[in-house]
């Protein structure tokens, strides 16, 4: 078994040489609660932990209203492809427009 974060992250013990640390080169062959407890514990897999959150998280105001900005542009190109297929299918646009956008949702 390995371990995906510190994988994605590439969090490897200082302690370990390239292609030899366990969880990250090489899977853990001891398959022990103890043992994935061990690991989540570690400086290294709370590292990537603490990237993955970085990652995630916006940076600043700018960032969340580009973030809020790219989401109303999907809700609207979807919106468009909808319309675009009830043209596509001759159906009357103002019957079925809204439910289609509801069921889009």
């Amino acid at each position: 078994m390995m371990c995906s974060l510190c994988i994605r992250h590439i969090c490897r013990p200082a302690r370990s040489a390239i292609g030899t640390a366990p969880w990250v080169d090489v899977p853990c062959t001891w398959m022990a609660r103890d043992s994935l407890n061990r690991h989540q514990r570690t400086d290294t897999h709370s590292q990537a932990k603490l990237l993955k959150a970085n990652r995630l998280a916006p940076r600043n105001l700018v960032g969340q209203l580009e973030e809020m900005g790219s989401l109303q542009k999907s809700a609207r190109i979807a919106a468009f492809k909808n319309l675009y297929w009830l043209m596509k299918q001759e159906v009357p646009h103002t019957t079925n427009y809204l439910p289609l956008n509801d069921l889009g949702k």
